[in-house]
């Protein structure tokens, strides 16, 4: 979710966080803390970036996850919640899916258990809407073992959740995702979540 070596960068004309530091630091250390199972400072940390007028809108979704894994830590559902909430309505204009996809498990997790959210914010698993144009045909079924990648990816579970779930190595993981990818005709995972919902499979 942090992507703190490559986004360091883009910081330079950020505003700084607390006590001088880049927003993207200030979120390294609350997540730091987070998985250190301390949600308290995790929160205080965001809390502080939270309260910026000027602060950017990946930056400011990544709080909101950040909060709600604290929530969850804390044993707060309802407060995690509505902090989940937060960051979809705030990723929602710019479909800033990458941040939620790779929010910690047990955000992911809410978000999967909660239909109601999942159902008001459909953009997570689709991709965008392109124009209207002829259904590309499915050649091939997919396998048993492809039909489960789909309904785990369908979930927004990432590769290794899945290949946990499924008992099986990485890679096999990768080798089912590439041939559900080719037989949909989709060559991102949205897509192919997209053109499964429209035949049915899912």
């Amino acid at each position: 979710m942090l992507r703190v070596a490559r986004d360091s960068l883009l910081d330079a004309g950020r505003p700084p966080g607390p006590g001088g530091r880049t927003p993207r630091h200030v979120l390294a250390q609350a997540s730091a803390a987070l998985a250190a199972g301390d949600g308290r400072t995790a929160r205080d940390r965001v809390a502080a970036l939270l309260r910026s007028p000027r602060l950017p809108l990946d930056v400011r979704v990544d709080c909101w996850l950040i909060t709600t894994g604290a929530e969850l830590a804390d044993n707060n559902p309802d407060r995690a919640h509505q902090a989940l909430l937060r960051a979809l309505r705030a990723a929602k204009p710019e479909r800033l899916r990458r941040s939620l996809l790779e929010a910690p498990a047990p955000v992911r997790r809410l978000l999967r258990e909660e239909p109601a959210l999942a159902e008001r914010h459909a953009w997570l698993g689709t991709a965008e809407a392109a124009p209207p144009t002829a259904t590309a045909p499915v050649f091939e079924a997919l396998t048993a073992r492809e039909g489960e990648v789909l309904g785990y990816l369908s979930q927004l579970r990432s590769t290794e959740e899945i290949a946990q779930a499924m008992f099986v190595s990485v890679n096999t993981v990768r080798t089912h995702i590439r041939g559900v990818l080719r037989k949909l005709a989709a060559t991102r995972r949205g897509e192919a979540i997209r053109r499964a919902r429209e035949l049915g499979l899912i």
